[in-house]
């Protein structure tokens, strides 16, 4: 399933008051970063993504938001 829309995003972000999902810092770029990875089976979707910054993002790679939390 993949219907993420830019207003979607633009309404994620603001919940997340403009800050990583993951660390709590603001970037200039902020990823969509999903908490089950596609590549994992996870859908594009508003219920599957949050704002992380590319640090995190890039830490994550392709682990459950689970698996990752485990290693933190």
């Amino acid at each position: 399933m993949n219907d993420f829309t830019n207003a979607e995003w633009r309404e994620i972000v603001a919940y997340f008051d403009a800050r990583c999902a993951y660390c709590g810092e603001r970037a200039e770029t902020m990823h969509r970063e999903h908490m089950i990875p596609l590549i994992r089976g996870g859908d594009h979707t508003a219920a599957n993504i949050v704002p992380a910054c590319p640090s995190c993002n890039l830490r994550k790679s392709t682990k459950t938001l689970i698996e990752w939390l485990a290693i933190q």
